[in-house]
């Protein structure tokens, strides 16, 4: 699918999911955010790359944008990190980073 003005804003970077490979999309979208999760929680600032606890992920359309994945699979990804213990349930607001728990 192409990329221009009208689909994806400027600022939104794509990153490369394998489709038909051997790890499912849903699992590269978790990871990705959880790569950025923990490098959020290491360096505590927000960014393109890091998402700190208490801040909010971006949006499903924006994660869309980013990916190129159906939302369907990108709530799938989501509902895996609420199951870790990584993100805290949607609220009208937004999905947000949980606070570390040890």
């Amino acid at each position: 699918m192409p990329c221009d003005s009208q689909t994806m804003p400027r600022h939104t970077r794509r990153v490369k999911i394998t489709h038909g490979g051997p790890v499912p999309i849903y699992q590269q979208i978790a990871a990705i955010i959880r790569d950025r999760i923990e490098t959020g929680r290491a360096t505590g600032q927000l960014g393109a790359e890091s998402y700190p606890p208490g801040t909010a992920i971006p949006s499903l359309e924006r994660i869309r944008q980013e990916t190129g994945a159906d939302v369907k699979t990108i709530q799938h990804a989501i509902r895996i990190l609420i199951a870790e213990g990584l993100l805290d349930a949607p609220t009208p607001k937004g999905t947000f980073v949980r606070e570390r728990r040890d």
